[in-house]
């Protein structure tokens, strides 16, 4: 009963936020992850091509001394002799689903933006962002955009538009493409797998949506 009045909490007070939104101005933004403590960090997912058989890179997602979120470790592009494996080199985290608030999906209406507050390493990294769809041959689907970080000891603000997004399949960029619905969003990830052999760190203080009315385009990429 406990858990299901929690449940009930959380799913109200969701139905509240988002009557929220309706009032939405130029420049309003809503944190969905701050990465200020050790328990938001252990809901995430983290795997690499070493976990799933398939090479020998290594990584973690740890709380930092700084109350922020670190993405690190070793990227590896050897593959595993099985003869089967042609590539490798990925280390990747990703966020929950949104079971706490009593729903499947993350609804980021009418948010139009990603907004990262990151420091990296010089390293490109990949953002992906996987939707809930009807057939389950999709369940692969991923819409992805580079993450570019400077390294350095500095902060990046880092703004990237939903249009902006492209529509992939287990890693292969989609002939027909079409944009992302915001109201279906499983999850979240930051990938590594830029091809270069060594040590990666990127250091995430937080995860929010952006409401930019200057962002007018729906999909930025030819549809045909």
């Amino acid at each position: 009963l406990k858990q299901e009045v929690e449940i009930f909490r959380n799913k109200l007070t969701h139905m509240l936020n988002f009557d929220i939104r309706f009032n939405i101005k130029n420049g309003d933004f809503e944190n969905i992850w701050k990465f200020h403590d050790p328990e938001t960090i252990d809901k995430w997912i983290v795997t690499s091509d070493k976990d799933n058989i398939e090479g020998m890179s290594k990584a973690h997602f740890q709380f930092s001394e700084n109350k922020t979120g670190v993405f690190h470790g070793y990227l590896n592009t050897e593959t595993v002799k099985d003869g089967f494996n042609r590539y490798a080199g990925y280390c990747n985290i990703r966020s929950p689903g949104n079971y706490e608030s009593g729903f499947d999906v993350y609804d980021f209406d009418p948010f139009n933006t990603l907004l990262l507050k990151v420091r990296g390493d010089g390293r490109n990294y990949l953002l992906t962002i996987g939707q809930q769809k009807f057939y389950d041959v999709q369940n692969h689907d991923l819409y992805c955009y580079p993450l570019h970080t400077r390294g350095g000891p500095y902060w990046q603000t880092v703004m990237i538009p939903f249009s902006k997004f492209f529509l992939t399949s287990k890693g292969r960029l989609q002939d027909k493409q079409e944009p992302l619905n915001g109201s279906r969003v499983s999850n979240i990830g930051i990938s590594c797998q830029d091809g270069f052999d060594g040590p990666f760190h990127l250091e995430i203080d937080s995860i929010a949506l952006l409401y930019d009315s200057s962002q007018i385009s729906e999909f930025d990429y030819e549809t045909y």
